[in-house]
């Protein structure tokens, strides 16, 4: 299967909801936490072992579908490093405890979105 034209729009995360509910079901059946929206996903594993079998299972469920694996948006974190997801930093770590907040600051999205707005 070739992928030649990309669904866009309010029925494209519907449609990445359902090709890609296996890959949920996958992590709840190794024992991973997940949080996706649409093609979007973070999994939480025990250790880096876990990590990178996760990722390992990932990459291969999605060729089986035909989709391909963007790995320059993919990488594995320790704990209490930032991630970026769905436009929020997210750190948790035993020692610091969870905390989230906006990836770019409010500020600097008050600036980007006046200069866009007034050009």
């Amino acid at each position: 299967m070739e992928v030649i034209f990309c669904v866009q729009g309010a029925i494209s995360p519907l449609l990445a909801n359902i090709y890609l509910h296996p890959i949920d079901r996958l992590m709840a059946a190794k024992g991973s936490r997940m949080v996706r929206y649409a093609d979007d996903f973070v999994i939480l594993t025990s250790g880096a072992k876990e990590a990178h079998r996760a990722l390992k299972d990932v990459e291969r469920l999605l060729r089986g579908r035909g989709l391909a694996f963007n790995h320059d948006k993919t990488r594995i974190v320790a704990p209490g490093e930032d991630v970026t997801f769905l436009g929020y930093s997210i750190r948790a770590s035993r020692a610091e405890g969870f905390g989230i907040r906006p990836a770019v600051a409010a500020a600097a999205l008050q600036q980007r979105v006046g200069n866009a707005v007034l050009g």
